[in-house]
């Protein structure tokens, strides 16, 4: 399915071959409605790129053309399901995916930030790893989305740094066991798909997650660094946004830093005007675009870009109805991608955005850059736990990458086994011997 180039990381830049690669991109999440199934619960999160799910994205891949976008942020991915035609869908369209890895009963979600790094937490990892990475079009995954969001949760980072390093060794191990064939040699050649994070809004945490995720070595060190950001709200300009701390804030980054939630709505129209921001030489020589939230309005939000329609309206038409945003934030990315080429914006290119020739291959640093320094354990920072060790011995990892065999769902074994001993039991209680029966 080799219809896109992969995209690769090269210094503070994302790169499409020998093309700076910018993210114009929208958060595309699905939920299952507790209502549709008798259940007055909270509404679930759902895999968009299941293949139960393709419909709803074949008839949203053209409103994703019409706004110009080339990346979808999917922030839940069901590792048990398959991706297949979904990801050939998108890839035909020339739309990348950025991939949450992590699923709401995670360890390193909120809801259970303090569970200590285990191999049940791993594999869960790995096998989201496995349903997802080996695409052409998987632009990046992220270990972790918004998961410290206060202080109270600054204790789970050691956990998603050690997230971050063994998925990396993992990705690698896969790629380079692939020989250049089958799914995982397709992107052998550009190497394996960027792990990093997408942190929250929290601006008082957003630069020292930045320096505990990206310093030290590339073995460990996120491959990119990305964050939401709202305070961009109505006609702003860079200084009332914030956006120029910004800039200065992630100035010297030698990883590609992007948003990977903007558009704020305060109870006024979203008109986006931080598109032209975003987009514009002085972001853009820093950042690496961004991505809008949201795709599909739920719950009557007001962040949606479309809604769904009627029931009797989608028979055999697009489930989605435009809401004006749409044609607010079309109007302002089409003065950047309907125009001219991503690498170009406002007919000035950017410097450094051309060629991916500017970076050392040995230490993937642009010139003039350098990791930051781990941050010290302190009052803002009260991060004292070590980055914990790899809970699975890389022996049965390599031996799982050998056979190509599937991760075993503990949970899933333990209960099974569970329900064994409970039919033994009751055999043994009856004095049955079950050999004697048909």
């Amino acid at each position: 399915m080799a219809l896109v180039a992969p995209i690769t990381v090269g210094g503070r830049y994302f790169w499409r071959g020998n093309e700076r690669f910018l993210v114009n991109g929208v958060l595309y999440q699905k939920y299952v409605d507790p209502a549709e199934h008798g259940d007055m619960g909270m509404e679930m999160p759902a895999d968009p790129l299941a293949d139960d799910s393709l419909e709803d994205l074949r008839k949203s891949i053209p409103l994703f053309k019409e706004l110009g976008l080339n990346t979808i942020f999917v922030p839940y991915i069901d590792s048990s399901k398959n991706h297949d035609a979904a990801m050939t869908m998108l890839a035909e369209a020339g739309i990348y995916v950025f991939a949450n890895l992590s699923s709401p009963d995670c360890g390193a979600n909120r809801a259970a930030l303090f569970k200590p790094y285990t191999a049940d937490l791993l594999e869960r990892y790995l096998r989201a790893v496995d349903s997802i990475a080996h695409y052409p079009n998987t632009l990046g995954l992220s270990v972790a989305h918004g998961a410290i969001g206060d202080f109270s949760c600054v204790n789970a980072a050691p956990v998603i740094r050690a997230i971050v390093r063994d998925v990396k060794r993992y990705l690698t191990l896969r790629t380079s066991s692939a020989m250049g064939a089958g799914e995982w040699g397709q992107r052998l050649q550009r190497g394996a798909t960027p792990v990093g994070i997408s942190c929250s809004d929290a601006l008082s945490l957003l630069k020292v997650q930045y320096d505990y995720f990206c310093a030290g070595s590339s073995d460990e060190a996120a491959d990119f660094f990305a964050f939401n950001n709202f305070s961009w709200a109505g006609k702003s300009n860079l200084w009332d946004s914030g956006y120029n701390r910004l800039i200065k804030m992630f100035s010297g980054s030698p990883v590609p830093v992007f948003i990977s939630g903007y558009g704020a709505y305060l109870g006024l129209r979203r008109l986006f005007h931080e598109t032209r921001a975003i987009y514009s030489p002085p972001m853009v020589d820093v950042f690496s675009g961004g991505i809008v939230y949201e795709f599909i309005n739920h719950h009557n939000s007001g962040y949606g870009l479309v809604k769904r329609g009627s029931r009797s309206a989608q028979n055999n038409t697009c489930p989605w109805s435009k809401r004006r945003e749409f044609s607010y934030l079309k109007k302002n990315l089409a003065m950047f991608f309907m125009q001219a080429p991503p690498t170009v914006l406002g007919n000035e290119v950017p410097s450094g955005t051309t060629t991916n020739d500017n970076f050392s291959a040995s230490t993937g640093l642009s010139a003039g850059t350098s990791r930051p320094k781990m941050p010290k354990p302190s009052p803002s920072w009260p991060v004292k736990r070590p980055v914990p060790p790899c809970p699975i011995d890389w022996s049965i990892i390599n031996a799982h990458v050998e056979s190509d065999s599937e991760w075993v769902d503990v949970k899933e074994e333990i209960l099974s086994m569970a329900v064994d001993d409970v039919i033994d039991s009751v055999w043994d209680q009856l004095y049955i011997d079950d050999s004697n029966l048909n």
